[in-house]
């Protein structure tokens, strides 16, 4: 049989936490590295109605979002791995992450990132595709700002929105964590736990996240998460990345 196909853009921390739940559940898939615009005619191909990353074939099966790719992986697994998708306080924590935490410190860089300095974004964005994928995306690269600087409403004040939201939602995750080795619910790893350290990865940068060598904050991001890497969630995100990031 062959592989389940995992498509991604490098970039997107909605990807890194649904590569990192198929690692840990052993689920072999073959990732392919998408450049924006051609992400939506496959997805198109794929019968997809949207076209955000990331999202999974297998075989006649087509499953978006890296939430419903990490129920379908845990169930592949058999009950051998599990990353808690049974309990209700592990989903409910996951679903505000990602509904706030991920969006937000994706506003928030973008924000400055593509408004500013978009030269910083594009090599990320290019990083494992193929040579052609490069010659057009970096034509059609001034279209692609435009269109989400549109499409996430991006803009200095709308970035300085985000990083309150993202403030108050660090501080919540920390009131979930004991000490840097503890997991935020139960005693062992969980969906939970990779999408708090995957959304946070673009922030931290820890050194087995796979873009902490391509990844640079841009100059008001950096003065604005000053003192941040003396803070509990910091040191959390780090360990759990050390401690459960395989390779």
């Amino acid at each position: 049989m062959s592989k389940p196909v995992l498509y991604i853009f490098t970039i997107s921390h909605y990807c890194e936490k649904a590569r990192w739940a198929l690692t840990h559940l052993g689920i072999d898939a073959e990732v392919r590295i998408l450049a924006p615009g051609t992400h939506l005619q496959v997805a198109q191909g794929l019968g997809l109605k949207r076209g955000s990353v990331p999202f999974l074939q297998d075989g006649d099966r087509v499953i978006q979002g890296s939430d419903e790719i990490i129920s379908w992986a845990e169930k592949q697994a058999k009950g051998e791995q599990s990353l808690g998708s049974h309990n209700q306080d592990v989903l409910a924590i996951e679903k505000r992450l990602d509904d706030k935490l991920g969006v937000h410190i994706r506003r928030w860089f973008y924000s400055e990132a593509i408004i500013e300095c978009p030269h910083t974004v594009k090599p990320i964005f290019m990083e494992g595709l193929s040579i052609w994928e490069k010659v057009k995306l970096t034509i059609k690269w001034p279209v692609i700002c435009k269109l989400m600087i549109k499409r996430m409403d991006l803009g200095y004040q709308q970035g300085l929105e985000s990083l309150a939201i993202v403030e108050e939602e660090i501080t919540w995750l920390e009131s979930l964590i004991d000490h840097e080795d503890s997991f935020l619910v139960g005693d062992s790893l969980t969906r939970a736990d990779i999408a708090a350290a995957s959304l946070l990865a673009p922030l931290v940068g820890p050194m087995e996240y796979s873009c902490s060598k391509l990844m640079t904050l841009p100059p008001r991001a950096i003065e604005q998460s000053v003192g941040m890497d003396e803070r509990v969630f910091w040191r959390w995100v780090n360990q759990v990345y050390h401690t459960h990031r395989e390779r």
